[in-house]
């Protein structure tokens, strides 16, 4: 089991904390030069390539946030929720400009609210996502034509995807290998007691 940090959007987050979102697909980096055209499940079946996530491990979000100086509160952007964290915040948030919000990248992992445990991790094609995953990855449905023989949250999908992976030369269309994750969330830190 690993510990590992993972950005998520905003819309991606409130999905999360309305319980719609329970898969995330991330772009999967083979080791070999010449896999673009090669099956890559294979490698992966056979644990040549391994994927970064695996089941057991634990993922702590990061979203954008800020700091109050004065109590010391951490403030989501998101849905503007505040909590008080335990430990280093209160000598550290002098580091933080008050209610300078903070992109998610900068978000320390004593500031996390959201914690996911993996349950299922398969590699894939982007484009080999189901319906159901695309419901499960807490996308709002496209409306396509009747005729148009079309998924509404795969076409969800795909624009969210394009959206925020076509700039850096992973679209849609170029149909890249990704690690799909399924987890499990819970409203805490990662190193907070679980709930009784």
């Amino acid at each position: 089991m690993t510990d590992i940090p993972i950005l998520f959007s905003g819309p991606m987050v409130r999905a999360i904390l309305d319980d719609r979102k329970t898969q995330t697909r991330r772009i999967f980096h083979p080791p070999a030069p010449d896999t673009a055209t090669c099956d890559i499940s294979v490698q992966v079946a056979t644990g040549e390539y391994r994927p970064r996530y695996a089941i057991g491990d634990r993922l702590w979000c990061r979203e954008s946030f800020a700091v109050e100086y004065e109590d010391g509160r951490v403030i989501y952007r998101q849905d503007r929720a505040a909590r008080y964290p335990r430990g280093p915040i209160f000598y550290m948030a002098s580091n933080y400009e008050p209610e300078r919000w903070r992109p998610s990248i900068h978000m320390p992992r004593w500031a996390s609210r959201l914690t996911l445990t993996v349950t299922d991790v398969r590699v894939q094609r982007v484009q080999d996502i189901s319906e159901a995953d695309a419901l499960a990855e807490g996308t709002e449905p496209v409306l396509v034509p009747p005729d148009g023989g079309s998924c509404p949250h795969v076409e969800g999908f795909r624009s969210l995807w394009d959206s925020l992976n076509a700039a850096r030369g992973y679209d849609w269309e170029t149909n890249p290998w990704v690690t799909a994750i399924t987890f499990t969330a819970e409203r805490r830190n990662i190193d907070a007691e679980k709930a009784a």
